[in-house]
């Protein structure tokens, strides 16, 4: 059997075709195994973030309707400090005068009838 060179070049040759074509389907298979893995991962998390999404929804809109009722609320303890405000100042004026003329009559009086016992 007389195999030149040339022949053992085809054969080699042949030899590293085959390996490349056989590394590549390993690579190929794998690359394909990940994206069914990848795929199969979006889709589990598809079904369990859309239902998270509605009930975020849902509770974003009772938040919404509290804040609006507490708002309300607000309005009302405003309204009613505003008026308790009012009332302070009115008996503040109506007391303090008094009292203060009061103290001031009470203290001359003192005064005159220190400046009488005096005498």
């Amino acid at each position: 059997m007389d195999v030149s060179l040339s022949g053992w070049a085809l054969v080699a040759a042949a030899v590293f075709w085959a390996i490349l074509v056989a590394f590549l389907c390993v690579v190929l298979l794998s690359l394909f195994r990940v994206l069914t893995s990848t795929r199969d991962l979006l889709e589990d998390l598809r079904r369990q973030v859309v239902p998270m999404l509605s009930d975020v929804n849902e509770t974003v809109d009772g938040v919404n309707r509290e804040l609006v009722q507490v708002e309300g609320i607000l309005e009302s303890v405003k309204g009613t400090v505003t008026a308790v405000e009012k009332v302070t100042t009115t008996l503040a004026t109506a007391i303090a005068n008094p009292a203060v003329r009061g103290v001031a009559l009470a203290a001359g009086a003192a005064r005159a009838w220190q400046k009488m016992r005096e005498r």
